[in-house]
């Protein structure tokens, strides 16, 4: 899909990242195949500075670009390749369908699990994506059973005081106020 004329529409100036991003791209794909992975890692920031900005379909439709290439050329456990997913996953809650952002951000959970190329710490800040997304659409009952889970073993692996075992535990409080459980929220915080 070709963006380039997208932005001319909408005015640079409202869109400054955009146009950084976009012109980026533009000087890499002249020394770059498309099917390289740092022209697809670019590729992709071009796609979320369209979510930032709004632009959520066209987000979409880039994401989805990189996705299919990634998934040819690298494989569908890359690092890559699950970073453009998660990145799906935003623009799918953002655009309001919550089970399409769920089912990609469990894709990425269980194949992440499913390979030794991640650490534990990595696993259980995507398991916190995950929940992020049920809280969102008011499924906290998936939305506590995930960020405990992962506060379980963010505690385990770092300690009860590290900042990323408190961030969790924070987000946990938010996602007991948001299901009505206010004590528990209290006690979280």
């Amino acid at each position: 899909m070709d963006t380039s004329g997208w932005i001319y529409d909408l005015g640079w100036e409202a869109y400054p990242h955009l146009r950084e991003e976009e012109n980026a791209l533009d000087m890499l794909s002249r020394s770059l195949p498309p099917e390289h992975p740092d022209f697809l890692r670019r590729k992709r920031s071009v796609g979320k500075a369209y979510g930032d900005a709004g632009l959520l379909r066209e987000a979409k439709s880039i994401l989805g670009e990189v996705l299919r290439v990634q998934e040819e050329v690298q494989g569908i456990a890359h690092p890559d390749t699950l970073d453009t997913q998660e990145a799906l996953a935003e623009i799918a809650s953002d655009l309001g369908d919550g089970d399409g952002a769920v089912s990609i951000m469990q894709s990425v959970l269980v194949t992440q699990s499913g390979t030794s190329a991640f650490t534990q710490v990595e696993i259980e800040n995507t398991r916190m994506h995950l929940a992020e997304i049920y809280d969102r659409f008011a499924r906290f009952t998936e939305a506590i059973e995930e960020y405990q889970r992962a506060l379980g073993r963010l505690s385990e692996l770092l300690g009860a005081t590290h900042r990323g075992t408190l961030s969790c535990l924070d987000n946990l409080g938010i996602c007991f106020t948001h299901a009505g459980r206010y004590p528990e929220a209290i006690e979280a915080f």
